[in-house]
């Protein structure tokens, strides 16, 4: 036979319990803040293009196609691409390594696109132009097509770039 205390302690007990429940799980789920150097590229319409590194064997012709298929490519996904203003800078950069006593024949590509915008440093109170995000991508080849390779990878990086500024979205 139970007493009165425990006919009342043990409804009691379980209610408390039930109501720390339910007030200790969020109602409504918290909405994550994206990274900073996803944020930062919040409604980017208009870029201007560049490319600021090159291996020395690829030619000036070459350059200048390559910077008109990254023109393209960009326009491809979404972006206007500005000639004049101060407004973000996307600059492409290709680096090539090579083992000649391994490999003779092969080449290893680095290409990456990095976003180029005015920022605030509050700790030097100073505005400057920093690479603010950046994408990478690598690739192996032979030297023969190393010409291809930075195609395939130029439009490539210019699509992992709109994936990664559209991620606010």
């Amino acid at each position: 036979m139970k007493t009165r205390k425990q006919r009342t302690v043990v409804p009691a007990v379980m209610m408390l319990c039930v109501v720390g429940i339910i007030t200790a799980a969020p109602m409504v789920p918290e909405k994550r803040k994206a990274p900073d150097e996803v944020r930062c590229l919040s409604a980017l319409t208009s870029l201007r293009i560049g490319i600021d590194e090159i291996p020395k064997r690829v030619s000036q012709d070459e350059r200048r196609r390559l910077l008109a298929l990254f023109q393209t490519a960009i326009e491809n996904q979404g972006f206007s691409v500005v000639t004049d203003g101060d407004g973000p800078r996307l600059a492409l950069q290709y680096t090539t390594a090579m083992d000649t006593e391994s490999v003779p024949d092969g080449v290893a590509l680095a290409t990456v696109v990095a976003v180029h915008q005015g920022v605030k440093v509050l700790r030097l109170d100073d505005e400057m132009t920093l690479p603010v995000a950046s994408v990478l991508s690598t690739a192996i080849g032979q030297k023969a097509n190393l010409k291809q390779l930075m195609e395939r990878e130029t439009i490539k990086v210019s699509q992992m770039f709109s994936r990664f500024a559209h991620m606010n979205e």
